[in-house]
């Protein structure tokens, strides 16, 4: 992708690298945009997505387990920290898969 069609994929989407949130990658999938958003990460936005994605997980994750079980019953769990849950693994691919690229590129330079 160019530099021109990552913004606009990015403005499209109002993402901002800087304030990620896991909606923004269903909000991705939803439209059939993923792949392209995924292409035009670099590996240090990779990580920080993951970094927020999963910062967003372990609060309400925690919100869950610590509080009052008569405010969070368990399909709570399910709607509001599943969803966080699965965008965290496919970043978590995503990753992996950035980095074994990265060690085939390596690979092949030698």
């Amino acid at each position: 992708m160019t530099e021109k069609e990552i913004n606009d994929l990015r403005e499209t989407f109002n993402i901002n690298m800087e304030d990620f949130s896991y909606s923004d990658i269903e909000e991705l999938q939803i439209d059939r945009r993923l792949k392209e958003f995924w292409q035009s990460l670099t590996l240090k936005e990779c990580e920080s997505i993951m970094s927020q994605v999963r910062k967003q997980y372990d609060e309400r994750n925690d919100e869950y387990h610590n509080g009052d079980s008569l405010c969070y019953p368990p399909d709570w769990w399910d709607q509001y920290v599943f969803p966080i849950d699965i965008v965290l693994q496919m970043i978590r691919e995503h990753h992996s898969d950035m980095l074994n690229q990265l060690d085939e590129d390596e690979s092949e330079d030698c």
